[in-house]
């Protein structure tokens, strides 16, 4: 297998992981046993757009690996800078499949 036939496939697994995280804390966001009920301020719906986007930067990344990495790195810096978090460690794993999905499109001759 080569270089670039580990880095696709990774990616597409680690991306496949990851929506599913956040889809998975999404959806927990509005069951009330285990939030208080929807987001009530914009910082937050702000965060959940964020991630949003984040997600869908996944999705082109199976199409146009820079162009969605990108995106998702984008997305997610956003998100680090506006919104604060105690431990910013879980946006480093997001962020795994986009420089993996980076990585790839440098292997590749277009």
């Amino acid at each position: 297998m080569s270089l670039s036939t580990f880095l696709k496939w990774a990616a597409r697994i680690c991306s496949v992981l990851v929506v599913a995280t956040f889809l998975m804390i999404l959806v927990s966001e509005f069951i009330p046993p285990f939030h208080s009920g929807p987001p009530q301020r914009p910082l937050e719906w702000l965060g959940i757009s964020l991630c949003i986007l984040a997600a869908l930067g996944l999705a082109v990344s199976f199409r146009h690996e820079r162009v969605g990495a990108v995106m998702t790195l984008s997305a997610l810096a956003a998100f680090s800078m506006a919104i604060t978090m105690p431990d910013q460690r879980i946006v480093l794993a997001f962020a795994v499949p986009s420089v993996l999905f980076l990585a790839h499109s440098f292997t590749i001759s277009r």
